[in-house]
């Protein structure tokens, strides 16, 4: 069993680093290649990567029912878009109608503030502020 997942964490972690490559390369090019679908797929990798750390941490002596890791490749898509995009209540009603589930409404608006707040502090511009500065469009 641990095989199979060393193996599943093996394939996303290739995974993320070929679509962050890949993203890296056309975000400054003029191929209308996205940044959601990217972004998505990135954050959806990273949040299956961290769901079995979490619930070695968290849930091993406990009693409690370990979480599943499509919540934290949800949550992981939506930080990620977040971070990048800068988007919070537009980005929580796409995520919501997404996943079709108003359990996740508490944990998305959570990680999208705490996203937002992180990516202002670490990067202070968007992806998008960044392309209209580059190109010289005035911003209002």
């Amino acid at each position: 069993m641990s095989d199979s997942r060393e193996i599943l964490a093996k394939n996303a972690a290739i995974f993320i680093l070929i679509w962050y490559t890949f993203t890296c390369i056309t975000s400054g090019t003029v191929v209308p290649a996205g940044i959601f679908l990217p972004c998505i797929l990135i954050g959806c990798s990273l949040g299956s990567l961290y769901a079995p750390l979490h619930n070695k941490m968290f849930h091993a002596s406990s009693n409690d029912p370990d979480i599943s890791s499509s919540f934290f490749s949800v949550i992981g898509s939506t930080a990620v878009l977040c971070g990048a995009t800068r988007m919070t209540f537009a980005l929580a009603v796409i995520m919501l109608e997404t996943t079709a589930s108003v359990d996740l409404f508490m944990p998305i608006i959570f990680t999208l503030f705490i996203a937002y707040g992180s990516g202002r502090l670490l990067i202070s511009k968007s992806v998008y502020l960044g392309a209209m500065r580059s190109k010289n469009i005035p911003v209002l």
